[in-house]
């Protein structure tokens, strides 16, 4: 899913009720920039977090959710878990082989 970053901008300052006005002075914009803006599908980072910061707003995090890296990163989990328990279960194995070894081993030692 992309991201209009200039019509999430709009939406957040709409929601907050924040006037073009105010909004300029925070970001130090001249007033017809803030329209421009709106129309703005991307933009710098630099500006990007002058407005998080002015609206007191997280438009990076609006970012990261609409990336999809969590379902990767679960899927990936997922497959180390069960790989992790496989091992885990082998080791567990080897162990109570070792154990029976040294019964052995002692077995022979005591003849």
């Amino acid at each position: 899913m992309d991201i209009h970053i200039g019509s999430l901008i709009k939406k957040v300052v709409t929601e907050k009720r924040i006037s073009v006005t105010d909004l300029a002075a925070k970001v130090k914009l001249h007033i017809g920039s803030i329209s421009r803006i709106y129309t703005y599908p991307s933009m710098q980072l630099y500006m990007l977090k002058r407005f998080s910061l002015a609206l007191n707003h997280d438009f990076f995090a609006d970012y990261s959710q609409s990336l999809d890296i969590k379902k990767k990163e679960t899927k990936s989990t997922s497959e180390s878990d069960k790989l992790l328990e496989e091992k885990n279960t082998e080791i567990e194995s080897l162990k109570k082989e070792i154990a029976y070894l040294k019964q052995i081993n002692d077995l022979l030692m005591k003849k």
